[in-house]
């Protein structure tokens, strides 16, 4: 390869994380732009929580495509607040997800939810580091082996699967891979296209927490 091929391919890479950190690639649909299909999808949208920015980014962005943003709220749903898990599990599995898949938008909308659902801050702490013991429990650890190795990797290892096996029931160790495949999927099309975090949001204490690690 020769020296011209090297500087493009450095300015491409440049160019890249310029757009990634500054401006969406694919921007949400704005509210004045929504057709009669998307109104009606928001407008069944549940925003009492005060962290719910209703309609996010995220949910704004899928609505390009209408059909798909009706399949997917109710799966959204499902996931995020009915689980045969506890709410804690939930958030540990959604907060080690996007720590390991590098997305600031999923961890950051996943932060206070987490804090609510009693994760405290040193445990917060302990979701971001390579090799994570604080005062997590045994099962704690074993939620967080298993969304390592589904991030990155293909599937869970036998010990792992064991393990779940050993100490949820069926329906729950299918909701835990489901879950964290579902979040590990959110945070790639988050990055992907470029997904912004909302105002209400709080932009960088994701590096902050992750340079606390290096």
């Amino acid at each position: 390869m020769n020296k011209y091929s090297n500087l493009c391919l450095i300015l491409l890479a440049a160019w890249s994380t310029h757009v990634a950190a500054a401006e969406p690639i694919i921007a949400p649909v704005s509210e004045e732009l929504w057709s009669l299909s998307q109104k009606a999808v928001f407008s069944a949208l549940d925003s009492d929580d005060e962290d719910d920015k209703s309609p996010i980014n995220m949910l704004a962005t899928i609505a390009h495509d209408p059909t798909l943003l009706y399949v997917f709220l109710p799966l959204a749903t499902k996931l995020g607040s009915v689980t045969k898990i506890s709410p804690r599990d939930l958030e540990i599995l959604a907060l080690r997800t996007s720590f390991r898949a590098q997305s600031e938008y999923e961890w950051e909308h996943h932060y206070s939810s987490g804090l609510k659902a009693g994760i405290s801050e040193q445990d917060m702490n302990a979701l971001l580091d390579e090799d994570p013991r604080g005062e997590l429990s045994e099962s704690d650890l074993l939620l967080i082996r298993t969304a390592d190795e589904l991030v990155m990797g293909t599937k869970v290892s036998p010990e792992t699967m064991i393990d779940l096996m050993n100490n949820y029931s069926t329906a729950e160790v299918v909701e835990i891979i489901f879950i964290v495949n579902q979040y590990n999927g959110l945070s790639k099309f988050a990055k992907s296209l470029g997904i912004q975090l909302e105002s209400g949001y709080k932009k960088g204490r994701f590096q902050e927490y992750k340079s606390h690690h290096r």
